[in-house]
């Protein structure tokens, strides 16, 4: 076999298996024979794939950067670490430690209406804790009685008559839930009355708010700057 100037030796670290060295000597093997026959030189476009295989960058000897050069593993760059985040205020607020372990968004007109929708401190409480495990609008929660029982420190049949009160009035609907072989499992509780509730409220709600953000806003600018009453009609002294 004739001697090329192309081919090189390639020492490999000790870290790479028996298997994956022999595989690619007899890839420049196979190679070098092609091109003693008259075929293209095909080494690049070999060396590539194996590279890709194997993790290996591409050499750099094949475009006569060097002689003899070391196989490493892939240089790819290893992603800068991600920033620290910054605190938001609500954990600021509640603790980075509390925060982390979980929370839920419930809307604040549900705590001003509380008396207005004729809700209890027990019957709150219930209503908020299926809001904690209502995560998707399309997935309606499914606690079991016992769980709430546990959680609010009431007897199950305490919990039980919360619930149907609650659905009484119309603010949520017990869906009654089955598995195959397993017969009836924890109901689901769709809060669409809840949430209907809310929405007719909100807009007296928010009429308040703007009242009051319009008074604020009155009372902080100069005297000079606020609308006087008019006094059209006054007759003129004489």
């Amino acid at each position: 076999m004739r001697s090329d100037s192309r081919v090189r030796t390639v020492p490999c670290p000790v870290s790479y298996a028996n298997s994956t060295l022999s595989s690619f000597n007899c890839l420049i093997h196979r190679t070098y024979q092609a091109d003693t026959i008259g075929h293209q030189w095909p080494l690049e476009w070999d060396l590539q794939v194996l590279s890709t295989r194997i993790e290996l960058p591409m050499l750099p000897w094949i475009y006569g950067l060097s002689s003899e050069v070391t196989m490493t593993q892939s240089t790819a760059e290893t992603p800068p670490p991600k920033p620290k985040q910054t605190p938001s205020r609500s954990a600021k607020k509640w603790g980075k430690e509390a925060w982390e372990v979980g929370h839920t968004s419930v809307p604040t007109i549900l705590f001003q209406a509380q008396h207005r929708l004729g809700l209890d401190s027990v019957h709150l409480c219930i209503l908020l804790q299926l809001a904690d495990f209502w995560w998707d609008s399309g997935r309606k929660p499914f606690p079991t009685v016992a769980l709430l029982s546990q959680r609010i420190g009431l007897c199950v049949r305490h919990v039980r008559r919360v619930l149907k009160a609650l659905e009484e009035a119309g603010f949520i609907t017990r869906i009654e839930r089955r598995a195959p072989g397993r017969g009836k499992i924890s109901n689901e509780y769709d809060l669409s009355g809840l949430v209907s509730k809310l929405s007719g409220l909100a807009p007296e709600f928010q009429k308040v708010k703007d009242d009051a953000r319009a008074r604020r806003a009155e009372l902080i600018q100069p005297a000079w700057a606020r609308a006087k009453p008019s006094i059209q009609g006054a007759s003129p002294p004489g």
